[in-house]
């Protein structure tokens, strides 16, 4: 487990988010004693964003029909 400084969480933050988005944890020591142990949470099922469009979809919040309003509108008189 790679332990990192005080200096370097407050001035490389970047770099230890990356870290942590690969899973490796890490230890935060200040002055040789751990302060705390950072770790990625731990995510079930898949990775990654979750699919919101998807999600919408389903719920009928968004219509995904091929056609626009105004073929709908024709179709209806007809």
């Amino acid at each position: 487990m790679r332990t990192i400084g005080t200096r370097d969480l407050a001035h490389r933050a970047s770099e230890v988010r990356k870290i942590l988005s690969t899973g490796q944890p890490l230890q935060w020591a200040s002055r040789g004693k751990l302060i705390a142990r950072l770790e990625p949470p731990a995510r079930p099922g898949r990775q990654g964003r979750p699919d919101w469009i998807t999600r919408a979809t389903e719920a009928g919040a968004i219509n995904r029909s091929p056609g626009t309003a105004a073929q709908g509108v024709y179709e209806d008189r007809g």
